[in-house]
């Protein structure tokens, strides 16, 4: 899945989530969750991943996934993309300043 300029709708959002992150189920990744306040970077066993459409008037992909006894989640995914060693996934876009967004997640291969 290479970074597209088109915007996808939430179906293809949801299986380019899932279809990308279920392949490293039960394997070591590195997570790293950026935002406008902090980084942090947990490394273990990636146990699960849930992309869920939710919402009925103004729909989000609700996203997350854990990793060894934590969970991470964000309400609002914009982008999936990967390459070689990574999947990114853009989240929370800052509608104040379009192309920007309040939290980034990474999770190396």
């Amino acid at each position: 899945m290479k970074r597209e300029n088109k915007a996808k709708s939430l179906e293809e959002l949801q299986t380019d989530a899932k279809k990308c992150l279920s392949a490293l189920i039960g394997k070591k990744v590195t997570v790293t969750v950026e935002t406008n306040q902090e980084k942090k970077e947990m490394k273990g066993i990636l146990k699960k991943v849930s992309a869920e459409i939710m919402g009925n008037k103004h729909q989000c992909l609700h996203f997350y996934l854990d990793i060894n006894t934590q969970s991470i989640g964000t309400m609002e995914v914009s982008s999936v993309y990967e390459d070689d060693k990574s999947i990114v996934i853009l989240c929370e876009p800052d509608y104040a300043r379009p192309g920007h967004y309040n939290k980034i997640i990474t999770v190396t291969k």
